[in-house]
Parts: structure tokens; sequence; C-alpha cells
């Protein structure tokens, strides 16, 4: 029903009011047209024909239609016209009788006006009919009005009014109210929606931050260059959901742009043929590397044309970027190149790229720039602990040759090599009982310590009993034996062994006694170390000692002959020498004598 009323009474108007009171009124124009209709029918059906009334009827029709076109349209001023029409039409109803029910009609345009027309005109139509029905009375001789009929026309058009008045005056109200309550249903649309953005921002800040928090918490933990560059390019994948991020490093040569990390198959296939980009403007990242700032290309439109193999790209001013084309990425919509930045320098820049236009904005990037800084760092602390690490075991090397090669001299100077104990009470070879084989327990410590030094660390080795051939011993009982030899380690250098040795049962050597023996052995280590240090700064002092004594006796004259006889014989009685040969001149007589020796 509704969708009726809309089709056939519709008005084409912005205003509320305007369109219910048009609704209203081609309502009225409808009923109208119905039982002007209706009148002519019966008097066709009757006979009562009355050509002038047939005239009207026809013309009121017409009228009528064109009353409903206009106000289809939107147009304001056919009620009135309508209004006009039923004020000057009506009061001929009553011919001769005001008792006619037709009287009732004169109620209609009082009714009618505050529905089609503003609530005021209520008084102003009942006036006017009033005062009709006094002019029809006086021009056509009608019957005396009764005065009560105006009256009545009064209180109506009164009643009308009020009640009009009331009714407009809480719609208006209402109107007030909705359109409020629209305006707050908006505002709470807009902040609805606010919110909603804000949350969605806060979400993607909230990721981003936990993306970095990551990227730092790997860049802080991970030393080991090649695992850390990995980890970040996966992270930074994942977290931003990215279609693909490269990460590449500038060669020694500052040339070439390396790709040292590649996520998914496209990293892979680039990483295993070497790709490179040159350092300069034909690409992103080379660009990026030169001048040490972020590029962004915001939508790649791929131009199949291009003889160069580059594409252009459309971003904001200050950002469009030619970057080239990859095979192995053909969805890339967006890209931007971030420099690795590190102590003033550039090690080399990330590549981050999208498959959706418009995916790196300046927040994104600026986050993204933050953890590149980090990266950086990391990667330049990796590189410094590498070289750091290398320098350390080289240091460590040449102080481990420099230990052996003192305590090889050390030991072939000392008269003390090697310090055995027995304990007391233990048998010996020769006692009563089985004779053991010598031979075979010092094959046992010396494998043991062998083991000892060549693994450098703690050896627990043993036997069970037998009967041991050797070649030149008859046979001889070998009896249950255990050994335990811990290396005597100075500074990572094994400088020799303690041994442990255990006869005639099988020992298991517990994990504190293994552990107090490594304490002993550390103990014993750093206290020969000591002596070996005071025995070299006993012999350093004794030579400085030395050659201040034959320094004081060559100062005790000016005399040059005497001089270099002093100085010979105190070298030579000081180093035992049976000659020594002192002889001045300068580097081309020294190269001249030995040209004459040569040929003589």
């Amino acid at each position: 029903m509704k969708g009726i009323i809309d089709r056939y009474l519709g008005i084409q108007a912005d205003d509320v009011l305007v369109v219910q009171r048009g609704k209203l009124f081609n309502m009225i124009i409808l009923v109208t047209s119905v039982a002007v209709l209706l009148d002519m029918l019966i008097s066709a059906i009757y006979g009562a024909f009355v050509p002038a009334y047939l005239v009207v009827e026809l013309l009121s029709l017409g009228m009528f239609g064109v009353l409903y076109w206009c106000v289809r349209r939107g147009h304001r001023w056919p009620p009135y016209v309508f209004l006009v029409f039923l004020v000057l039409a009506l009061p001929y109803l009553f011919q001769r009788q005001l008792d006619t029910p037709l009287v009732l009609a004169l109620a209609a345009p009082v009714a009618m006006a505050p529905l089609i027309t503003s609530s005021w005109l209520t008084l102003p139509v009942a006036a006017v009919e009033a005062a009709m029905l006094y002019a029809l009375r006086a021009a056509l001789d009608y019957p005396p009005l009764e005065p009560l009929v105006s009256v009545i026309l009064g209180v109506f058009g009164v009643i009308s009014w009020l009640s009009s008045w009331s009714l407009e005056s809480a719609l208006k109200e209402s109107r007030r109210n909705a359109d409020a309550l629209g305006e707050s249903n908006r505002e709470l649309q807009a902040s609805r929606s606010l919110v909603e953005a804000t949350a969605r921002d806060l979400e993607r800040r909230s990721t981003q931050l936990e993306a970095s928090a990551e990227v730092a918490r790997a860049a802080t933990t991970i030393l080991d260059m090649d695992r850390l560059i990995q980890q970040v390019v996966a992270l930074i994948r994942e977290q931003f959901g990215l279609y693909y991020v490269g990460l590449f490093l500038v060669d020694p040569a500052r040339e070439w742009a390396v790709l040292r990390a590649g996520t998914g198959e496209a990293g892979q296939r680039m990483l295993a043929r070497g790709h490179r980009l040159r350092i300069g403007t034909g690409s992103m990242i080379g660009w990026s590397i030169e001048h040490a700032q972020s590029r962004v290309a915001l939508d790649i439109a791929e131009d199949a044309d291009s003889a160069d193999g580059y594409i252009g790209t459309i971003g904001p001013p200050g950002e469009d970027a030619v970057r080239l084309a990859t095979p192995e990425l053909p969805d890339t919509r967006s890209e931007a190149a971030l420099p690795l930045r590190s102590r003033g320098q550039v090690l080399g820049a990330l590549s981050v790229q999208s498959d959706q236009p418009g995916a790196f904005g300046p927040e994104t990037i600026a986050v993204l720039q933050m953890m590149v800084d980090q990266v950086a760092v990391a990667l330049d602390n990796a590189t410094l602990f590498s070289r750091t690490e290398t320098a350390l075991e080289d240091l460590r090397t040449t102080q481990r040759r420099y230990l052996g090669r003192v305590w090889r001299e050390f030991l072939d100077t000392s008269p003390v090599a090697q310090v055995d104990y027995v304990q007391p009470g233990t048998r010996a070879e020769g006692d009563a009982g089985p004779v053991y084989s010598p031979a075979y327990t010092h094959r046992l410590l010396r494998d043991a310590q062998r083991a000892a030094m060549l693994h450098e660390r703690t050896v627990a080795s043993g036997s069970l009993p037998g009967v041991l051939t050797d070649s030149d011993t008859s046979r001889q009982a070998t009896p249950p034996q255990t050994a335990l030899v811990v290396p005597l380690k100075l500074r990572g250098q094994v400088i020799g062994t303690m041994a442990l040795h255990e006869t005639g049962h099988q020992r298991p050597w517990t994990a504190e006694e293994i552990a107090l023996a490594e304490s002993v052995a550390e103990q014993v280590t750093l206290t020969v170390e000591n002596l070996r240090l005071m025995d070299e700064t006993q012999r350093r002092a004794a030579r400085e000692r030395l050659i201040g004594e034959v320094t004081g006796r060559v100062r005790q004259t000016l005399d040059m002959e005497t001089i270099l006889k002093t100085a010979v014989n105190e070298i030579g009685r000081t180093l035992g020498l049976a000659a020594l040969e002192v002889r001045l001149g300068t580097q081309q007589e020294a190269g001249d004598r030995k040209n004459t020796d040569g040929q003589d």
C-alpha cells in the first residue's frame, strides 16, 4: 500500500512538510474527482442531466488534473487555487434551501485548509464563506441566513486553526527532535568511524612496534651476520604482511649492492644467481645507498614497451622513482628502499615490496627506517665482533705459540721436568706377590697423557687384570689399574699434565674428585707459571746488571783504544769467549772489503 501511495501520490520536493501536504492534497483531489464522476454517473442513470452542472463538472475535472500534475512536480500554489475554488463554488450548492444536507460541505474548505496549506488560513476561509453566503442572499434573493451558520463557521474555523496549529507545532518539534537525533546519530557515526579508524591505526602501530621490538631483540641477541639478516627479513615480511623483503650489503669496493638475504622462493632464486645492483641512480637500492635516503614507489605501472628494463612509478612529489624490474617479482605494486646507516656510513639497503598500491605511507616508512637503523647498527656490531674475534683468535694463537716456545726453552734449561709421588706402603716391583709390568703401567699413563694433551681436557682410563707378554720379559701379571690425567692449561696452551694413578683395583673417579683434581691442576699451572716468570725476571735482572757493569767500565775512560779494549775484554770474559774482534768502518768500506775477500 505504501508503495502505491508513493508511486501515485509522491511529491518531488525536499521539504518534508510540503511533501506531506502534497500527498494529502492529491488524495483530496482524487476523492473529489471520484465524487464528481459518481455524481455524473448517477445523473446519467436517472436522466437528470443539467447542462450547466455538466459543464462545471467537466471543467472541475480538468482543473483537478492540472492541479494534481503541478503538485506532483513540487509546486506549492495548487492548494490555494483549490481552496479558492471551493470557497466560491460551495455556496451555490444550497440553491434556496439552507437545510439541505449539502450545508455540511461548507465545513470542507475550513477543514482542508490546515491540511493542504498553512493553518492560519482556516479563519480567512471561514470568514470568506460567510461573506459569500450573505452576498449570494442579497444577489440571488436567497432566504434569510441564520446567524448561527456564521457563528458555526467561525467556531469551526477557530477550532480547526487551534488543532492544526497544535499539530503543526508538534510536527515541527518532532522534526527538530528528529533533526537533532539525526545530527546526534551522524556525530555518533562519525565518532564511531573515528574510533574504528583510531583502533585500526593503533592496531597497526602496535603491530609495527611489536615487529620493531622483535627486530631489536634479534639485533641485540644475534651476533652472527648471516643468521641476523635472514631472521630480520623474515620478521619484517611476516609482521608487515609484505610481498617480498630483501637485504643488500655494499661490497668492499663500494661499487655494487649485493643481495645477502631474500624472502620466499624469489629471494632464493635471486641469491642463487648472485643478484646485485650497481650503486648509483640506476635502481632504487643504488640511489638509496648513494644518497643515504629512503626512496618510495607508491604505485608501479608496468610498461611492457620499456626498452631499458625500467618501470616508471607514480607517487607524491619527491617520492617518484624509477625502479629496476625484477622478473622473479611480477606482482610488485609498491616498493620502498631504505638505507642501512650506521656511524655515518651506509652499509647497504633494505628493499620492501608489496602487492598492494600505496602500501608505504610516511608512518610506515618511519617505523621501517627506525628498524633498519637498528639492523644497521647490529650488522656493524656483528662485523666489529667478528673482527674482534678474529683478532683475539690471532692473539690467542700468537700467545699459545709464545707460551709453547718459552716453556720449551724453560724446560730445556730447567733440571726438573717431571715430578713423581708414590703413596707410602705401595707395593713395588720385587716385593712379595705377582710382578707388575712397568712397561704396561708406563704405556697406560703415556696414552692417557697424550689424549689429555691432544684433546685439552681431563681423561680417565683404566684396565682389567690380565697377563702381559713383553718381548724383553717373561709373562708378567697386569693388575687392575686406573689413571686420571688432567692437562695443565695456561691461557689455552697445555704446558704439561698431572696424572693420578691407582693400582690394585678399578677405581671409579667421581665428579667431586675430578673437579678437585682440575682445581689443583689450575693452581699448579698458575704457580709454575709464576715461578717461570720469576726465573725469567731474575735472569733478565742479572743480564741487565751485567750490561750495566760492562757499560760502567767502558765509560771510565775517554780514549777510543782503551774503550775498545775494555769492551772486548769485558764481553769476552763475561760470555767466556776465546776470541772477540771489534772492527770500526762504514758500510761502503765493509762492502769493499767483502768484495776484496771474495776475489782473494
